[in-house]
């Protein structure tokens, strides 16, 4: 946990460097010393299974001016965390950015993300849709995934475009 004082020194450093800082969220919780404390044990896979830590995650991206968050779409059948982690970011300018994932119990294509990501565009106050929310694109995982990185990138562009949703790469 950072202090307020270490928050403020942080924003207040990134403001006159010029540096810009966005924050990728934790796709897996901190590792805990049971049953096997030389291996411990991960609290959680996927993002929303631990709201606490990405809404800590989202008030820190806020206090140091950071201009987005990056959370991992894991299970997209759990739209409704994904939606309430963009809202906590409302009346700031941080954008909550949703990023595809891989290797998953199904596959994840360009077209799963994106039935997602209308889902979520959907359910967002028009506010919080406009000024807070974006998408995150790993190439790579399409690739992963068997899906040519190239096309998944250009429906997701096109989708963006469409919906003037901020594209991240």
């Amino acid at each position: 946990e950072l202090s307020q004082e270490k928050r403020q020194q942080i924003r207040e450093a990134c403001l006159k460097s010029g540096i810009k800082i966005d924050i990728h969220s934790p796709i897996v919780g901190p590792y805990t010393p049971s049953p096997n404390p030389a291996k411990g044990k991960q609290r959680f896979f996927d993002p929303v299974q631990c709201l606490a830590v990405q809404f800590d995650n989202i008030e820190l991206a806020k206090e140091i001016g950071a201009g987005a968050v990056v959370i991992h779409l894991v299970d997209p059948s759990n739209l409704k965390a994904m939606v309430a982690l963009i809202e906590k970011a409302g009346g700031s300018s941080l954008r909550v950015t949703v990023e595809n994932y891989c290797q998953l119990k199904e596959r994840q294509t360009s077209e799963v993300f994106l039935a997602s990501l209308q889902e979520i565009f959907n359910k967002l106050p028009r506010e919080v849709r406009e000024n807070n929310f974006g998408v995150t694109i790993d190439v790579g995982h399409f690739n992963v995934e068997g899906e040519d990185p190239l096309l998944a990138a250009d429906r997701i562009g096109t989708w963006c475009a469409e919906n003037k949703s901020p594209l991240s790469e």
